[in-house]
């Protein structure tokens, strides 16, 4: 290379062969960097019984009137109790998964490498429908990934049952109100049918009925409305589902692997970088300085 014209790029074999010189003139030195990698690995490894479990299951977030639907009929009957980028973020949300971990009942000999791990794993993605959610999870056992769920589900269970109760309790709210307003109106036209079907031959009496019976039609159409506003906020109770963790035995997956495995291959490779680092300076020192 050192014969080479300027501006001519050397060839592939060329660059090889000049690799070659410098792998074969220090390979007593790759050969004791190599040695040292595997020194300091096993050195460093230390060997643990304690394996990591991934558990994956859905969340199907809950939905109830809205309030909009309640008050004015607009919109649609049913909407999720919470949209469903927001229950996303609450999941990744560090004040959410300290609370899930403070919840779930972790087995004894486990509990401390399943809290770090539940903290540092939980996350939530968005599935096909808009009200379906997987979280993912990872503990120290098979049992410990089922607590968490448990806890996992508690908490959304306070949570969301605080906003479907509120809903729900609006739509009661106008049952009983409409309930009121038809026991008023079956009050007064009980009074306007007895005026109507009083016979009498007194012509006052009989003026007075005429008059009182477009009344007594109008609080018929009233009675049978407010009869079906009723009809529909029953329906409307009946078809809310709050929201639900599915912790089915079939409802979702569990896996498991060695972290010694992880840890090894950790090690390893950081003894090797280390290794290629010190090499590459003692190969590209120029001898001029090493002879200084």
């Amino acid at each position: 290379m050192a014969n080479q014209l300027p501006g001519m790029a050397p060839d592939a074999r060329t660059v090889l062969k000049f690799i070659a010189s410098l792998v074969w003139r220090s390979k007593w030195l790759i050969a004791a960097a190599a040695i040292v990698a595997g020194v300091l690995t096993f050195a460093l490894y230390k060997p643990s019984s304690v394996e990591a479990w991934t558990g994956k299951t859905t969340l199907t977030i809950g939905v109830a009137p809205p309030v909009d639907f309640v008050l004015v009929g607009s919109g649609s009957a049913l909407t999720p109790v919470e949209p469903l980028r927001s229950v996303i973020a609450r999941i990744s949300d560090p004040v959410f998964k300290s609370n899930v971990v403070k919840r779930a009942d972790f087995a004894p000999a486990t509990a401390a490498f399943s809290r770090q791990m539940v903290a540092a794993s939980m996350r939530a993605m968005a599935e096909e429908s808009d009200r379906d959610i997987a979280v993912e999870l990872t503990a120290g056992s098979a049992a410990d990934v089922q607590a968490a769920f448990r806890a996992l589900a508690a908490e959304i269970g306070d949570i969301h049952g605080q906003l479907f109760q509120q809903r729900l309790k609006l739509v009661r709210d106008q049952i009983n109100e409409t309930k009121s307003r038809l026991a008023q109106i079956e009050k007064s036209t009980d009074s306007l049918n007895s005026q109507i079907f009083d016979r009498t031959d007194d012509d006052k009496t009989r003026n007075q009925s005429v008059i009182v019976a477009p009344r007594a039609a109008a609080s018929i159409s009233a009675w049978n409305t407010l009869q079906d506003r009723i009809e529909r906020d029953t329906t409307l109770i009946e078809l809310s589902e709050p929201s639900v963790v599915h912790l089915e035995a079939n409802a979702y997956s569990i896996e498991h692997r060695s972290i010694g495995t992880l840890k090894a291959s950790i090690l390893a490779g950081l003894a090797m970088l280390l290794a290629a680092i010190v090499l590459t300076i003692v190969i590209g020192t120029p001898k001029g300085l090493s002879a200084n």
